[in-house]
């Protein structure tokens, strides 16, 4: 079965995208698929510089951009596994940093540390074809939300995953 197939059919052979219009590949693996991105917007800091002379306005010069996180709502997880094996990476690092161990000052200094992937979303028209691309550098996992499981209901089980990242670039499919 390749990743159309996973993420295109469900086992009774109906059809996902009507519901699920994006599908997430973090490592070349295909992870998530979901009904709602939210990308977050982009925030650019600036800072104001009043010149003595010049009273009539102030020099706008930027700082830096923030980012909010990317939120994934309605998802759909196929790789449970290699999701946990992304977030324990955090918890490591987080116990690395409570008992001293020496190597967490060199893997924070490192351009793409375990914790942080790179990963594409990928929006899918009514058709099941690839219209439009994401690529997200440097995400880490912020926060997870379990799905409510219920043993009366037959649906699917949706989480809602939020991620940082480093950056994102939109390509046209």
């Amino acid at each position: 079965m390749g990743l159309k197939d996973l993420f295109h059919k469900t086992g009774s052979g109906d059809d996902i995208p009507q519901i699920f219009r994006f599908k997430v590949i973090v490592d070349n693996i295909g992870l998530f698929k979901c009904s709602k991105v939210n990308l977050g917007k982009i925030n650019i800091e600036y800072y104001e510089h009043r010149e003595g002379g010049l009273n009539v306005m102030t020099h706008r010069i930027p700082l830096r951009v923030v980012q909010s996180p990317i939120t994934l709502e309605k998802v759909q997880i196929y790789d449970e596994q290699t999701l946990w094996a992304w977030m324990s990476s955090v918890f490591d690092l987080e116990y690395a940093i409570r008992t001293g161990n020496e190597w967490v000052d060199w893997l924070l200094q490192s351009l793409q540390p375990p914790f942080r992937r790179n990963f594409a979303i990928i929006e899918l028209d009514k058709n099941a074809q690839e219209r439009r691309m994401w690529t997200v550098y440097g995400a880490a996992v912020k926060q997870y939300t379990f799905p409510n499981y219920d043993a009366g209901n037959s649906g699917v089980a949706l989480s809602t995953v939020e991620l940082i990242h480093n950056g994102i670039e939109e390509q046209l499919l």
